[in-house]
């Protein structure tokens, strides 16, 4: 795996960051510090089934937390923390096809948390 972060639970929907996380992307490197708390892949049951990804799991850690961090951060747009989110899926090993549904997911509804969220 690629990208994993080091992590613990903290509740039941949350997770910790242990230690700081560094990644690569095609736009620049991204540093998400120790402390930040994230919620994970926000995948509705439906889609769940279709494309058999949990909430959390050591292949979506990384991509989730870059991306969930980055909405808040907003150093790039919109259109590339999405297309990180997927490059970081497919560089973690899950099947294009589920990262590109993923992809397609979030440019359909990732406009409302990219408009509230706010960076902690």
């Amino acid at each position: 795996m690629k990208h994993a972060p080091v992590s613990k639970p903290q509740g039941k929907d949350l997770r910790i960051l242990v230690e700081d996380f560094n990644v690569t992307t095609r736009y620049g490197p991204i540093c998400v510090k120790a402390g930040k708390v994230w919620n994970g892949a926000n995948i509705p049951e439906v889609a769940d089934f279709f494309l058999g990804l949990e909430r959390f799991s050591p292949r979506l850690d990384g991509p989730t937390l870059v991306h969930d961090d980055g909405y808040g951060a907003k150093r790039f747009t919109m259109a590339e923390y999405n297309q990180i989110f997927y490059d970081m899926m497919v560089e973690n090993g899950i099947k294009e096809r589920k990262a590109r549904w993923s992809f397609k997911a979030l440019r359909a509804f990732g406009r409302r948390a990219w408009n509230r969220a706010k960076y902690t």
